[in-house]
């Protein structure tokens, strides 16, 4: 009859080694579950390659601290790529507000995330106006 303890399982804890008595500490069984989305996200974003864009895309997410409340709440920073931010505004009137303050965005970003963060502005589609694609394309969007 074997006994209880030449029953144990690799995962319950120590056991003999090959019956002679000596006993050894098992590695404790790493449970895998759900990780915090925070823990995990940095490593397959290296692993895609991802990792540089998305460094260069956290100013965007200061867009708000930027150019205060009131604007942040009718326009948006959506894309930044080599120095170039691109915006976009819910009304014409608000596109020419944020154009008469580019100068000082710029300087902002700059000053917030380092000199080169951001060299110029480009707008993207809106109202009344046509994006770059669609102008080159003569269609409408």
């Amino acid at each position: 009859m074997t006994s209880r303890r030449g029953n144990r399982s690799a995962e319950s804890g120590p056991s003999t080694d090959s019956g002679n008595g000596n006993w050894r500490a098992r590695k404790p069984v790493r449970k895998v579950g759900p990780q915090p989305l925070s823990k995990i996200l940095p490593g397959v974003l290296q692993q895609c390659g991802l990792e540089e864009r998305l460094e260069e895309r956290m100013p965007l997410l200061h867009w708000r601290r930027v150019v205060g409340p009131e604007i942040a709440a009718h326009s948006e920073a959506v894309d930044l790529r080599d120095g170039v931010l691109v915006l976009t505004a819910d009304h014409g009137a608000w596109r020419q507000e944020v154009t008469m303050l580019i100068p000082m965005i710029i300087q902002k970003f700059n000053a917030l995330f380092g000199p080169g963060t951001v060299n110029e502005v480009q707008w993207r589609g809106g109202h009344g106006a046509q994006s770059n694609r669609s102008r080159k394309q003569g269609g409408r969007r």
